[in-house]
């Protein structure tokens, strides 16, 4: 998801999952969400307690302190009220928020301008202070709830994982199979620079039949087609039956399938097709392997069949 630029796309659903390091661009997407919410219902203002020396009496006189000005021939009176605005914990908990996605430079760069737009509407609102984390809602400020759970969040640099748990998170939809391809096209290309990675559809000669491609390389050269799936022990017949027909249309004489498999699960043998050798790559994984390191397993394969090896 990350190397292919996707971000999930938000539903209205509410559910818990467990905090963690991973998928920490959704906390930041759905805070944005939130607060925008909140920017459209209004900031709440709450009585934030001041003291400041007035001409006019307000709220309560300090004696001590209006007294020395008195005497000092100053026509003023030292008072402490309660001044209703904008500048509350609350508010300087979600701005401090909404600066921090916006510095964000591993964040979407859609997703850090909407959190400067907000930040921009926040006016009067003060610098954040340690204890404003510790803010809480009442009844008139529930509103701001889920933004402002999600605002402690984002200052922790907390993610999720897909476990249940207990963390406020919004439902979304991913389409996985899109993510995945465009995400293994973008690292190849990277990984493969100057060769050429593309997607790609072809036309079939006399008919209106397309055929389209997850990956091709170097022009028409070597094909490959990507599975959101877990390897088996041997060839699915169906998907080697349609990557062979894919480079037949490509006129490609070598061909890919690249799934998913256990680090010790072994790789299945080339077949030949006629002209057409397929070779099975898949992106490993288990429990303590870094996804960096399956990225780095994937371009190696890939690098070695299109040499030939």
């Amino acid at each position: 998801m990350e190397e292919g630029g996707f971000i999930p796309r938000g539903h209205a659903g509410v559910g818990g999952l467990e905090v963690g390091v991973n998928l920490v661009v959704l906390v930041a997407q759905w805070f944005v969400e939130e607060l925008e919410q909140v920017l459209t219902q209004g900031l709440a203002s709450d009585y934030v307690p001041r003291r400041d020396t007035l001409k006019n009496v307000r709220g309560r006189i300090a004696p001590l302190p209006t007294a020395r000005s008195i005497y000092r021939g100053q026509l003023a009176v030292e008072v402490e009220f309660d001044d209703l605005n904008v500048d509350t914990p609350l508010n300087r908990l979600l701005l401090h928020a909404a600066c921090r996605v916006a510095a964000e430079g591993s964040l979407p760069s859609e997703l850090c301008q909407r959190a400067r737009r907000a930040a921009r509407r926040m006016e009067g609102v003060g610098r954040y202070v340690a204890a404003d984390a510790a803010a809480t809602v009442d009844r008139r400020t529930a509103y701001c709830g889920p933004a402002v759970q999600l605002a402690r969040q984002v200052v922790a640099a907390c993610g999720r994982t897909l476990d249940a748990g207990g963390a406020w998170s919004r439902s979304f939809l991913i389409r996985t199979a899109t993510p995945v391809e465009a995400g293994l096209r973008t690292l190849l290309r990277r990984e493969l620079a100057p060769m050429a990675v593309e997607k790609h559809a072809k036309e079939l000669p006399g008919t209106a039949l397309k055929i389209n491609l997850d990956l091709v390389f170097g022009g028409d050269k070597a094909i490959a087609d990507v599975k959101y799936k877990l390897a088996e022990r041997t060839w699915r017949r169906s998907d080697l039956y349609e990557v062979v027909a894919f480079a037949t249309g490509f006129g490609a004489r070598r061909a890919a399938i690249i799934d998913f498999s256990p680090v010790w699960a072994e790789r299945l043998p080339d077949v030949t097709f006629g002209d057409v050798v397929v070779r099975h790559i898949s992106w490993p994984f288990d429990d303590t392997m870094k996804p960096a390191e399956s990225a780095s397993a994937v371009v190696d394969q890939v690098r070695s069949w299109l040499a030939g090896a």
